[in-house]
């Protein structure tokens, strides 16, 4: 991460693809209980993944 700046790697389309898409199957398949440690977790991945 430089500057708190996204890598050109991603697109911002595919990064909100996978954080809806994660969020819809935690709650709707994995039926998970605790959402706001769900999302904690979720963008952690997202912003460790995405940010270099």
């Amino acid at each position: 991460m430089a500057n708190g700046i996204a890598s050109g790697a991603v697109g911002a389309d595919t990064v909100m693809d996978a954080i809806a898409g994660a969020a819809w199957y935690a709650v709707c398949v994995r039926r998970v209980a605790d959402v706001d440690g769900a999302a904690d977790e979720l963008a952690h991945m997202v912003l460790r993944g995405v940010l270099s």
